[in-house]
């Protein structure tokens, strides 16, 4: 444990309270700031900058002049400023918010994190598959999808139970599972009904099942006077599939 804990440091550095700097981000990509260390003056380093899931973003040298404050926290005229884009690979983009932290490279190759760290939107990849779904109505006499190709029962769950007049019910809500663009790999789960299993579209397999409240089959409803009515809940399995070609 220990050594890993100085390998930790010997790649990302310490907070030094010698050390000085600051970045924030433009974009994704471009980044600016100041970084010095007052114990070496003049000397220009590298900044090399890291996201919170281990991912090496780049590099850039802080040598541009900034303002005489500057200078005065790094003891010189104040060339260390920086300001650039990063290159990385488009894999990066995962549309997530991800923390970056820039690191100071002294002279000796030893390390300092600047004093902030920012949040970047890492915004640009490829947006997941989306599977249509559709809720209808708990009310409706007869479920214009339960024969309907490639539309499968997602969920009737019994938290969403509604009074139908003399009766009680649950909305359903269907997903469209019979687009051929879906990826392969897909997995959803669904209601194990008859009507869903008989129906499933060529190349997708059901992988597993198991119960549990997401699936209503039917309702029976006991009411005594103007006591709230009580409901009794029996459920369909449900299944998990996957597009497998």
């Amino acid at each position: 444990m220990v050594a890993f804990a100085l390998k930790l440091i010997l790649i990302f550095g310490m907070k030094d309270a010698g050390a000085e700097g600051y970045f924030s981000a433009v974009t994704q990509y471009r980044y600016e700031g100041w970084a010095c260390n007052p114990a070496t003056p003049n000397y220009a380093g590298w900044l090399h900058f890291w996201r919170d899931d281990g991912k090496f973003l780049g590099a850039l040298h802080a040598g541009i002049q900034r303002e005489q404050a500057v200078g005065n926290i790094c003891g010189d005229s104040g060339q260390h400023g920086f300001h650039g884009d990063l290159q990385f690979s488009a894999d990066y983009l995962d549309n997530k918010k991800h923390t970056v932290r820039a690191y100071f490279i002294n002279a000796d190759n030893t390390s300092f994190e600047l004093q902030n760290s920012i949040v970047v939107n890492f915004v640009g990849g490829s947006q997941p598959y989306q599977f249509n779904t559709i809720t209808g109505d708990a009310c409706q006499a007869a479920d214009p999808f339960i024969n309907a190709s490639g539309w499968l029962l997602k969920q009737r769950p019994s938290t969403d139970v509604v009074r139908c007049g003399s009766y009680w019910n649950i909305p359903p809500t269907h997903v469209y599972v019979g687009d051929a663009n879906a990826p392969v790999g897909s997995t959803l789960e669904v209601c194990g009904t008859k009507e869903n299993t008989n129906k499933l579209p060529q190349g997708w397999q059901i992988i597993s099942t198991q119960s549990n409240s997401s699936c209503v089959a039917r309702i029976s409803t006991y009411q005594y006077g103007s006591y709230p009515p009580e409901h009794t809940f029996y459920y369909f399995n449900t299944i998990r599939i996957k597009k497998i070609y």
